[in-house]
């Protein structure tokens, strides 16, 4: 929200204090300002000036030469192009070195072939952003040479706020006013309300208001203006609308506009020709009834929909928008001002449903003050009339009585205190009861009645938000200042609180995988109820037995994963669209069982058995809970195709299941269990998106842990991939996996009974070979069996050692757990050693 310090000046004395000051005035008291922006629309002389001779140029047919008296009764000469520019009109003119907002600096030169030194300006050359034609006209009252942007106040400083839900009373002016007066313990300035108003006109003559249900709407207010004219609106009431951020149309529009975010409550104008029948009726839509609101959409209502109507039908959507059969028009002279209360819970039922967010709807989904209902229609007939009588437009008349439905009057809430547990809640045992009164009383609260620890209190109708103690306490606590209330550090548990291993294990799991070359993404956990058709997961599969979300965050975020295919792919398809391929992507999150669900009760295939039967590794919690869903944690990742990009060197070429396979397995040795990893077929129809002839189950040992396949061909067109062009997908069960990297391991001892063979080996190698690539050859021979050590004895060069060679010795022992080893066990192996080490390293058999 934007809020205009001029403009707030009308209803609170600011001039004393720096915008910063007022910034962190509004912060103390909860109402975060975002920022602070200054605008000066322009630099340099931009005075009043006063066209005193005008005449057509010689040679232009639309231009004109004048003559315009300004600072100290000097007078230039101009050359100007707008139509409305005529002798006695009082102007902007920009002189000499002045620049404007829209990037033109001012320079005496020639028109035309005639001097002209400045330029009168229009509103859009003054920042104003409006649009008219012609030259800006001042007042005849301006006083010629005063700086332009002083007499219409267009230096203004704004302040961006941002608001907490629960305080509705400051979503006008007046409400920030009131806050900043209590801190500041300054005074109030209330609007103006009452206009001249006329008996020749009723409003009660004119329009008859029905409310049909009082729980939707409270109080209902219509008051008969007559004489209005559509025109721009004076020159004060556009520059409050444009610091604010609003647009202005018309004077009878943008009053309703003015006096909505000053009062913080919605306001409504009819056309009276547009009422039919002369009836309004406040009730609840018919179901299929339609109507074409303001932004020009058509709306199928609901019965739950609130609507305003006359005797044909619905007028406006109570709350949101009016209709565009009763909007306000160029030739509008009479209307029907309307100020109600409307259920803020039907408003935003009705502004969710239709996706219809407005300036309305969001003030009455926070509530608006009830008793403050007539007097905002007064305030708007004021206005009206005096904004029209500013424009030339003095016929303005307002109806002396008001169309005011009000049958159940709202009573002041009363609320006590107690002034001991104020002073313990805030820490500040020095309060005293008579701070704390002129507090209260500061905000518009009443004081009722006290004694020595309790003070009742009535809470004033704008303030909603007050509904207990504890509200008190904090509004106390505002004012004071939270500066004052002292710091203490809180008693600590020192504890310790153990982490799920769980946890850490899918960090870790994370990790090594991006360590193969995957990148993460994150979703959101809940996906599309049309993902599982795109998926071709049939209805009576366990995967499509899906929680549903009550509440959803739209369409296309309504239902609980079962499984995070959907995101991925959808991932993968998003990089394709911005050129990107080649996709490696993993994420961790969970899956999401309705156990209820008529799914889970058919048999699923037996891949699936057994996350049925074992509820209580999926549950978060370990207590059976039926009415709770089944959570999996799961890790999944995706290849997109191709395997390798078309170069210089080579094709490109299309990665299959076996890549997938290879990640997995390479993965799965960073937990030591490549060697216990196997894949076996898939059963048909187990995982219904992948191709069944190119995707396995994995298992660690043997339990299934997950799946990896190609994605089956039709699920590649619903994505929109294409056939042969889908990627590689994998899933993962993660607390299963993390159980196998638990399970106690079996270990052999190296020990043996049976005697190991040693044999003497001497090695000549180049100078550059060091012992230690010789062991890393040893380590890597691939017929390494009987083989227990190699230890290095001696080292020598020199004679008969060719130069640049050495001679490195190694005690070589085989031995054999089972068994004592014979010399032809023994040579077979060796032999195998020596052409390993002479392939490897080069490594010669000194003789």
């Amino acid at each position: 929200m934007r809020i205009s310090l001029n403009w707030l000046n009308d209803y609170i004395n600011l001039k004393a204090y720096m915008p910063t000051e007022i910034s962190q005035t509004l912060t103390s008291l909860g109402i975060e300002v975002e920022s602070i922006e200054t605008f000066k629309t322009y630099s340099g002389p931009v005075v009043v000036g006063e066209v005193v001779e005008c005449e057509k140029h010689p040679d232009s047919d639309h231009l004109s030469i004048c003559k315009v008296k300004h600072i100290d009764d000097k007078i230039s000469q101009i050359v100007c192009g707008a139509k409305n520019v005529k002798k006695g009109l009082k102007v902007a003119v920009a002189l000499p070195g002045a620049a404007l907002p829209n990037g033109i600096k001012i320079n005496t030169g020639k028109i035309r072939g005639t001097a002209s030194e400045g330029m009168l300006c229009s509103d859009d050359e003054l920042g104003f952003g409006i649009g008219t034609d012609g030259i800006k006209e001042l007042d005849a009252k301006a006083p010629v040479g005063k700086d332009v942007a002083e007499y219409l106040q267009l230096h203004d400083t704004v302040f961006e706020i941002s608001l907490t839900p629960n305080r509705a009373d400051c979503l006008g002016y007046v409400g920030i006013a009131r806050d900043l007066a209590a801190k500041l313990q300054t005074a109030l300035t209330e609007p103006p309300l009452k206009g001249q108003t006329t008996d020749k006109i009723s409003s009660a003559k004119t329009t008859g208001v029905t409310v049909q249900n009082k729980d939707a709407c409270a109080r209902f207010s219509a008051l008969y203006v007559q004489g209005l004219k559509a025109l721009p609106s004076p020159m004060w009431l556009q520059r409050r609308l444009l610091a604010a951020g609003q647009r202005p149309i018309n004077v009878i529009v943008d009053v309703t506009n003015y006096v909505m975010l000053e009062s913080g409550q919605p306001i409504h104008a009819y056309d009276l020709r547009s009422i039919k029948g002369g009836k309004i009726a406040v009730r609840f839509a018919k179901d299929g009834e339609k109507l074409k609101t303001l932004d020009g959409a058509e709306r199928v209502l609901r019965a739950e929909d609130i609507v305003i109507c006359d005797a044909t039908g619905p007028i406006g959507l109570a709350g949101i928008m009016g209709g565009e059969n009763s909007e306000i028009r160029e030739d509008t002279t009479d209307v029907v001002i309307e100020v109600a209360c409307f259920d803020p819970r039907q408003v935003r039922r009705t502004s969710k449903h239709f996706g219809l967010h407005t300036d309305a709807s969001h003030r009455f989904e926070r509530g608006v003050n009830v008793d403050n209902i007539a007097n905002v229609n007064e305030r708007v007939a004021f206005l009206l009339q005096k904004a029209s009588q500013d424009v030339g437009n003095n016929d303005v008349q307002i109806a002396a009585d008001m169309i005011d439905s009000y049958p159940l009057k709202s009573k002041p809430k009363p609320i006590a205190l107690r002034v001991s547990r104020l002073r313990k809640m805030l820490s500040i045992p020095a309060l005293n009861v008579e701070k704390i009164k002129e507090h209260l009383n500061r905000l518009g609260l009443k004081l009722l009645d006290s004694t020595d620890d309790r003070l009742l209190f009535e809470v004033p109708t704008w303030r909603l938000d007050l509904e207990r103690e504890i509200d008190l306490i904090e509004e106390v606590a505002r004012l004071e200042g939270y500066e004052r209330i002292p710091s203490q550090m809180p008693m600590l548990n020192i504890e310790p609180s153990y982490e799920n291993p769980l946890i850490a294990f899918t960090d870790s799991a994370r990790v090594s995988l991006a360590r193969c070359g995957m990148h993460e993404v994150i979703h959101y956990s809940f996906i599309a109820a049309k993902d599982f058709d795109l998926l071709m997961i049939p209805d009576g599969h366990i995967l499509r037995a899906h929680v549903d979300l009550a509440n959803g965050l739209s369409d296309e975020l309504n239902t609980m994963q079962t499984t995070l295919a959907a995101n991925l792919l959808k991932a993968v398809m998003q990089n394709r669209r911005r050129g990107v391929r080649g996709s490696r992507l993993f994420e961790t999150g969970r899956a999401y069982f309705d156990q209820n669900h008529k799914n889970m009760k058919a048999k699923p295939p037996s891949y699936w058995q057994s996350y049925i039967s074992d509820k209580s590794r999926l549950m978060t919690h370990q207590a059976a809970d039926e009415k709770r869903p089944i959570e999996r944690p799961i890790l999944a990742g995706i290849l997109d195709q191709p395997r390798q990009g078309k170069s210089w060197q080579s094709e490109e070429s299309s990665l299959n299941f076996y890549d997938g396979k290879a990640v997995v397995t390479n993965w799965l040795k960073s937990f030591g269990l490549s060697q216990s990893c196997r894949f076996e077929a898939l059963e048909t129809q187990s995982v219904p998106f992948l191709n069944p002839t190119a995707a396995a189950t994995i298992f660690v040992g043997s339990t299934a842990i997950g799946y990896l396949g190609e994605l089956h061909p039709a699920v590649s067109r619903n994505f929109e991939f294409g056939v042969g062009d889908g990627p590689v997908y994998f899933e993962i069960d993660l607390q299963r996996l993390f159980a196998k990297v638990e399970e106690p391991k079996t270990f052999v001892s190296e020990l043996s009974k049976f005697p190991a063979t040693l044999r003497d080996l001497s090695f000549v190698v180049r100078s550059n070979i060091t012992h230690q690539n010789i062991l890393d050859a040893v380590d890597k021979f691939p017929e390494r069996s009987l083989l227990k050590s190699f230890q290095l004895f001696d080292l020598y060069s020199g004679n008969p050692i060719p130069e640049g060679s050495k001679s490195l010795s190694y005690s070589v022992a085989f031995q054999s757990i089972s068994k004592t080893l014979n010399d032809k066990e023994v040579d077979k192996e060796l032999d195998g050693l020596l052409k390993w080490l002479n392939h490897s390293v080069g490594a010669e058999l000194r003789v």
